[in-house]
């Protein structure tokens, strides 16, 4: 009996897991929570693609998936996502879990922030290139819980009356690990390169937020303009290097 109630089983399962391999995508829409928005979806529930995904008024961009088959076995959804937009692309496994936690792994992402502003909060007369390569990213609640990777900034530059401001390339590296015990998660901050050369922490607060602490240092390179704006900054110290503070909510 026992045997027998084991095939049923794995019967039954085998049947589920073929219905939604073949579910059509079209039905996803009525599945998906308040605020996102699939706008036509090809394909099935369990490869398929959206010509455009909304989350929470954001445009992701076109929008293809894989769900991760082992991962069901467990009792988590998880899937391959690769998202596209003219100047950003962005890929990397995510799953959602119960409590309004959204956990990725292995994000890979590049942008070009043109001006006119595509990142939100970002002066619109900035303009660069952003690679993004995290190991792990945890958000609950629009708070980042943790981090593991590296972001860099290249070619930054400020569009001005008297025309492009190099402003150099830039590293931010999370090292991952628990965060400290008032939830704040510190990255360390450097240039790679160009006019400017700096060093600080940018600390993720559970605000959300960022504290942003550093010291920066013109290199013969830096343009007069660059120069008095730096100036602004204070006195430098016996090294030559003014400090700069900045904290900031989303």
């Amino acid at each position: 009996m026992t045997s027998v109630r084991g095939l049923l089983v794995l019967a039954l399962l085998a049947f589920l897991l073929a219905f939604v391999a073949r579910l059509p995508a079209r039905w996803l829409p009525k599945l998906l929570p308040p605020g996102v928005v699939c706008i036509e979806p090809a394909g099935t529930f369990w490869n398929g693609a959206c010509a455009n995904l909304e989350a929470g008024g954001l445009r992701a961009g076109a929008a293809r998936w894989s769900l991760r088959p082992a991962r069901l076995l467990t009792g988590r959804l998880a899937a391959q996502v690769r998202f596209a937009q003219p100047l950003a692309t962005l890929e990397g496994e995510f799953a959602p879990v119960p409590g309004g936690t959204l956990e990725a792994r292995a994000l890979r992402g590049t942008l070009a922030h043109a001006p006119g502003g595509l990142l939100p909060g970002v002066p619109g007369d900035l303009e660069g290139r952003v690679g993004l390569a995290l190991d792990e990213l945890v958000v609950r609640d629009r708070v980042v819980r943790a981090i593991a990777g590296r972001i860099e900034v290249q070619d930054l530059r400020q569009r001005t009356g008297e025309g492009p401001l190099e402003l150099g390339s830039y590293e931010l590296l999370f090292e991952g690990g628990p965060p400290q015990a008032s939830g704040n998660l510190p990255g360390r901050l450097r240039d790679t390169g160009g006019p400017l050369e700096v060093a600080g922490t940018l600390t993720l607060t559970p605000a959300p937020g960022y504290l942003l602490d550093g010291s920066v240092a013109t290199r013969p390179s830096a343009s007069p303009i660059l120069v008095r704006q730096i100036a602004f900054l204070g006195s430098p110290d016996a090294n030559g290097r003014r400090s700069f503070s900045q904290e900031a909510t989303f």
